[in-house]
């Protein structure tokens, strides 16, 4: 993670917070900060061309995925297993938009191999304060 990157995973948190009208300690809603960002938000039964076949295992929730981002024709969706909590979607959703903000390169995930390098620390680094920032006033 580069040196400041905290300070400034912080003021982006407020930062969307202002933009939607939010005081800065409000719950920030991944649906809500999704649609304001235009992002979309969908499950694998919304993917065109997907069969039964292939969606059974992607809905178990030990199934090893929690959400991917994908850019066709330039839009940006974001597809989330529908077989986590509402608390885990929240993260996840939060998680994959701190990549887009952080305009991260997209990597390829091949055979269930994650590559956890700075990308995933800033990401969930972001994906955390857009959740619960830090009082501003503690600072």
């Amino acid at each position: 993670m580069v040196r400041g990157f905290k300070s400034w995973a912080e003021a982006e948190s407020l930062r969307m917070r202002a933009e939607l009208r939010l005081h800065p300690l409000s719950p920030l809603s991944a649906k809500a900060l999704a649609g304001h960002l235009g992002i979309y938000l969908i499950e694998p039964t919304q993917v065109p061309g997907m069969t039964e076949e292939i969606l059974r295992p992607l809905h178990k929730s030990e199934s090893g995925w929690s959400a991917l981002t994908i850019q066709p024709d330039g839009s940006t969706i974001i597809i989330t297993n529908p077989a986590h909590s509402p608390k885990r979607h929240e993260s996840d959703v939060m998680h994959e938009i701190a990549h887009i903000l952080c305009k991260h390169e997209p990597s390829y995930l091949l055979h269930s191999k994650r590559s956890y390098g700075p990308q995933e620390e800033e990401a969930q680094w972001l994906g955390a304060c857009l959740q619960l920032p830090r009082d501003p006033v503690e600072k």
